[in-house]
């Protein structure tokens, strides 16, 4: 990288994980799987389980393994931002271990071209995540691994984060598993803000951080100008509202001036803003439910696409879900978000970007 390169950065912070996908057409692995996890394994579930649990679940699922890829929500947004080529640079916080995957995120990253000088590489077991389908029903397993020393990482390395975070035009945070690391974040953000006023702050809180009741998570969603989430994720905010324009209008009353709510669902995708002090819900262009229903993933590549936009023009954030919708279907189509066909994508729908 050149010292006068002066491409807006994206920074990327989130967990690290290899996506193990288990086909179970007739539901036999998940009664096995249960027991060895000792709770249900129903459809829409998620079970974190500890080492152990997760290398006799792999032995378990083996004979049905078909694929395992390097994953993380937030992994998938920079390597799917990577892929529009835009003139963007890109760089990633994270805590690396040793994944089944072939590859090592490390060298992924760097094969991406993403900067990863902030990613810590350990040689312990890193994240796991076991993706059980049973036809459009899908179960989950998940070890957090090295993610878990994310906050000894950031404790340790505060001064080079936050420096790297105000250079940046956007950072985009995703959740963690553990009850340390959004303590540790929370103050790095703010700082970050405080040094660089401009710097807006991109979050996928996931279902994890959506049902917690860590105080250090509300804290980091106040400071989020952009908040993505699934309708599941928006019903779990509920307080006393009775409607989903209800829950929006609350949470950017707490969110800086100008943010906005994006929640991506079966049916499409609808943004929430609020301008001179009322309420705009912008709807477009739906996924076929079926396709989306059958497929995960999706949400990190979709929010690539909104960053694609606004990362270079925050005026550009309609143009940057119509992307983000239209890498989901690529992604859906062809199980991955790579090569040319994605900067064509971008390419058509941010033109002048």
């Amino acid at each position: 990288m050149k010292l006068d390169d002066r491409r807006p950065l994206v920074v990327a912070i989130g967990a690290l994980n290899a996506d193990c996908a288990v086909q179970d057409p007739r539901a036999t692995l998940l009664p096995r799987l249960a027991r060895l996890v000792g709770q249900p394994l129903t459809s829409g579930t998620e079970r974190h389980v500890d080492a152990a649990t997760m290398r006799m679940a792999l032995k378990i699922a083996h004979p049905r393994l078909s694929q395992v890829r390097l994953g993380g929500a937030a992994y998938n947004t920079i390597t799917a931002l990577a892929a529009t080529r835009r003139a963007l640079r890109l760089g990633y916080v994270g805590v690396a271990g040793n994944t089944p995957a072939p590859v090592t995120h490390v060298r992924a990253l760097a094969d991406h071209g993403v900067e990863h000088h902030l990613v810590a590489a350990r040689r312990t077991v890193g994240g796991i995540r076991l993706d059980l389908a049973t036809g459009g029903d899908r179960a989950l397993l998940t070890h957090e691994g090295a993610n878990a020393q994310m906050a000894h990482h950031l404790h340790r390395d505060q001064g080079a984060v936050v420096d790297y975070m105000a250079e940046a035009a956007v950072v985009h945070v995703a959740s963690f598993l553990d009850a340390r690391t959004p303590a540790a974040l929370l103050p790095l953000l703010r700082a970050a803000r405080q040094r660089n006023p401009q710097l807006r702050i991109s979050l996928a809180p996931g279902h994890q951080w959506c049902t917690a009741a860590d105080p250090n998570i509300g804290r980091i969603f106040d400071l989020a100008d952009y908040l993505y989430l699934a309708p599941a994720e928006l019903a779990a905010l509920r307080r006393t509202e009775h409607t989903d324009e209800g829950i929006a209008q609350r949470l950017l009353r707490r969110m800086p001036p100008g943010a906005v709510v994006i929640v991506e669902t079966a049916a499409g995708a609808r943004t929430y803003e609020s301008r001179k002090g009322a309420l705009v819900a912008e709807p477009h262009t739906p996924l076929t439910v079926e396709r989306v229903a059958a497929n995960a993933g999706t949400g990190g590549i979709f929010v690539a696409g909104v960053l694609a936009a606004v990362a270079l023009d925050p005026r550009r954030l309609q143009e940057g879900v119509r992307l983000g919708m239209a890498l989901a279907r690529h992604a859906i189509h062809r199980h991955a978000v790579t090569g040319t066909a994605v900067k064509a994508i971008a390419d058509r729908h941010i033109a002048h970007a």
